[in-house]
């Protein structure tokens, strides 16, 4: 049996985003996306 290949990604936020305040909706919706579509995948 083939070993299945594994992936490390490493995201870096924008520095517009390391102080909290400057979140847009967007931004959170994004990132609830993203972290929703980690969890459905592990």
């Amino acid at each position: 049996m083939e070993k299945k290949k594994q992936f490390v990604y490493v995201l870096n936020l924008i520095p517009r985003l390391h102080d909290d305040d400057s979140w847009t909706q967007e931004d959170e919706d994004i990132v609830t996306r993203h972290f929703l579509r980690l969890k459905r995948y592990t």
